[in-house]
């Protein structure tokens, strides 16, 4: 299967002129590191839509493990009347643990 991926990627690049190689590069290389990513390596590619995702380890016997990003929320208002903000994304270490 990695193979022909890697197969796959070659040909789209060597069917794409240069231009298209340049405006394509990110998303060539994020293909790249998904299809030769290691059980072992750091940064792996969860998702090739949202490169961004981390695993995040919750230490829980039946779901020891979610996938998503770390968000601070704000909360405040009037009684009666809440709201929330997004204050930051935390940042993305992989396997943070959630205690």
């Amino acid at each position: 299967m990695k193979t022909i991926a890697n197969v796959q990627i070659r040909e789209l690049e060597c069917g794409m002129m240069e231009e298209q190689r340049a405006r394509y590069k990110e998303q060539l290389e994020l293909y790249k590191r998904a299809v030769n990513q290691q059980k072992s390596d750091k940064n792996k590619v969860y998702s090739l839509h949202k490169p961004f995702t981390v695993c995040i380890a919750k230490g829980k016997a039946h779901k020891p493990y979610e996938f998503g990003n770390k968000v601070g929320l704000v909360t405040g208002g009037k009684p009666g009347k809440k709201s929330s903000w997004p204050s930051r994304v935390l940042p993305a270490t992989r396997l943070m643990a959630t205690r």
